[in-house]
């Protein structure tokens, strides 16, 4: 699965939490990281909570645009508080712990009905591949902006 591949080359990084570029990003490493994976964690367990009778298809520009594209454009967005990880949430041992939490969140959200569904904020309702798809895309942004902050 991508996204476990994903999971594992955030945890390469985690040993660089600290390193911040504000040209980049003003956010340090260990928040990219801890953010990506409050998203995940966060839309899996929605993902499986969800009442598949409930979903209901619905064209969406901006969530066609971003899936043609698989790419986020920097800045544009704004994350909801709930995915903004605290300073206690981005030690090494807080991030390899909520990595695992990722991990299994993911292998149990790949057992549900087609249309579980997330609503995410700017792309509507997101049944489970889409769901699945929005997290690739979602964590392969973060996962540039911390290359390039690595780089710089």
């Amino acid at each position: 699965m991508k996204l476990l591949k994903a999971i594992e080359e955030l945890e390469s990084y985690v040993d660089k939490a600290s390193l911040v570029n504000e040209k980049i990003s003003k956010s340090t490493i260990g928040w990219q990281i801890g953010h990506t994976l409050k998203v995940i964690y966060g839309v899996a367990k929605t993902v499986e909570k969800s009442d598949p009778k409930k979903y209901k298809r619905k064209f969406n520009l901006t969530r066609t645009i971003i899936f043609l594209t698989n790419k986020i454009p920097r800045g544009k967005g704004k994350s909801p508080k709930t995915v903004r990880p605290k300073e206690e949430e981005m030690t090494k041992e807080a991030l390899l712990n909520l990595m695992q939490e990722c991990k299994e969140a993911l292998r149990s959200m790949q057992n549900v009905a087609p249309n579980a569904y997330f609503d995410h904020p700017y792309f509507g309702l997101l049944n489970k591949n889409q769901a699945f798809r929005f997290l690739e895309i979602h964590t392969e942004h973060h996962l540039k902006i911390i290359r390039d902050i690595t780089r710089s």
